[in-house]
């Protein structure tokens, strides 16, 4: 199958173009799981109904050392020649070339053969809002004002400044992490990220393990945890290591995922930890926010969002070959 960057795709049932983490979020929210069906979001491609896959996007979202089980949009069927993205796929191989020809520092090259390897190379980071965190709209409107361009070369050159620039920019927690999952698989944690407000700093210095405690500084924090005990839609979560030898935990009101579209793809999450528990499965937790000492009960991570957190299943030992969610056909 051949690779082919594609960021955005026309969902047939939500009638509108969306991203891979809106198309996750929104298979969720539906009563009856059904999976999504995808066309091309290029409007000649969309109207001669060419296909695109999104991989992944109807699975409880899974930790696991290979770089592709993160949802990501997949070539299926011939693009037009027309289409935005075999566009975007020529102008990125004429930079490649370009680039080869001259004498670039062994760190550009470097830099150039990651942005090959993963899905999306982020260099700047929006922390979303409250209610915020998809990266599907501004995408779309930059490539609303690159098809108003009529020459070529002006196009070629926007192209490859929207893989610097809106496409290099996320503003969903979950595409952050989807990036420092597969950077951390090749070992390229080291690169640099631009945090709106905030500065600059690597991917490693970003992502901080739950064991070395509280900061003064911007953080993403992650650990595994255990689901502890539910509240309805909600869950208290342990985390597997302490901190000074007091228990660290993590609480999920009902109330905020009932109250939040994406709380569904939480839920759910949590439902396959109970179903499954033979197997000992456990969660791994990104959030945005801090840990608060209580005297009483040990360590309390502390989060505004929904949109500050991210979650991951996985298995101490050998994944299960039914981790995938029962979709309406396979009930």
């Amino acid at each position: 199958m051949t690779k082919l960057r594609i960021d955005l795709a026309y969902c047939v049932e939500l009638s509108r173009v969306v991203d891979i983490q809106e198309a996750c979020i929104e298979f969720f929210s539906q009563s009856t799981r059904k999976k999504f069906n995808f066309l091309c979001s290029d409007p000649v491609c969309r109207k001669l109904d060419v296909r695109v896959t999104a991989v992944n996007h109807y699975r409880i979202p899974e930790e696991d050392d290979t770089v592709f089980m993160s949802p990501h949009y997949r070539l299926l069927d011939d693009h037009h020649v027309t289409c935005e993205w075999m566009q975007l796929d020529a102008a990125l191989h004429q930079d490649e070339a370009q680039q080869a020809l001259r004498d670039e520092s062994e760190q550009e090259s470097a830099r150039r053969k990651l942005c090959r390897k993963i899905t999306r190379l982020i260099t700047k980071f929006v922390i979303p809002e409250t209610d915020g965190g998809a990266d599907s709209e501004g995408i779309a409107t930059e490539f609303e004002r690159i098809r108003t361009i009529q020459n070529p070369y002006s196009k070629r050159k926007a192209l490859k400044e929207y893989v610097h620039g809106v496409g290099s920019t996320a503003t969903s927690l979950e595409a952050l992490v989807t990036c420092f999952e597969e950077l951390r698989t090749l070992k390229e944690q080291d690169q640099i990220l631009q945090i709106a407000g905030v500065g600059k700093m690597s991917f490693r210095e970003t992502f901080r393990q739950v064991a070395l405690g509280p900061t003064t500084n911007f953080a993403v924090f992650h650990g595994g945890a255990r689901l502890t005990k539910r509240y309805g839609y909600g869950a208290t979560l342990t985390f597997i290591d302490k901190l000074n030898k007091r228990p660290i935990s993590i609480y999920v009101p009902s109330a905020t995922i009932k109250s939040r579209r994406h709380g569904s793809r939480m839920a759910r999450l949590f439902d396959e930890l109970e179903r499954s528990k033979d197997k000992r499965p456990y969660i791994r937790i990104y959030w945005i926010g801090n840990l608060v000492l209580d005297e009483e009960h040990g360590w309390n991570a502390t989060v505004n969002s929904l949109a500050h957190i991210v979650l991951r299943i996985a298995f101490p030992r050998a994944r299960p070959q039914n981790t995938q969610v029962a979709t309406e056909a396979d009930e």
